[in-house]
């Protein structure tokens, strides 16, 4: 996988996707735990916000490392992800991303946040 850059502006956006919102936007269905959400399909995991809890693993983090976690991503492909709000843009060898239309659970591959132009809106003006 080729190396992309990205601006700290842009790591700190990502790291701070609500995660309710972009999994709502994946398809995923998420169930209340009194101020947390849990998924339909993982109830040992909450989220609140940007951040999640392994409440089985005791394991945490912010919407990067989650988005690497439940999709199984490198780091540059979870940032890309969030980056687009949940959309992927891309192909794996050719082929469709799975899980970009239907909103499945499928591991989105490798991912070109938004057509690969990573510049901030700074960088464009």
């Amino acid at each position: 996988m080729p190396y992309i850059h990205f601006t700290q502006e842009q790591k700190d956006l990502a790291a701070r996707t609500d995660l309710e919102v972009f999994l709502w936007s994946r398809g995923e269905k998420l169930l209340p735990s009194g101020r947390d959400k849990r998924l339909s399909g993982d109830h040992s995991v909450t989220i609140h916000g940007n951040y999640w809890f392994d409440h089985a693993t005791h394991e945490g983090g912010n919407a990067i490392s989650f988005v690497q976690r439940l999709y199984h991503l490198g780091y540059a492909d979870a940032v890309s992800l969030l980056l687009c709000n949940g959309q992927v843009y891309g192909t794996i060898s050719g082929h469709p991303l799975p899980g970009a239309a239907t909103g499945s659970r499928a591991a989105p591959g490798r991912t070109q946040a938004c057509g690969a132009d990573h510049r901030s809106a700074k960088d464009v003006a």
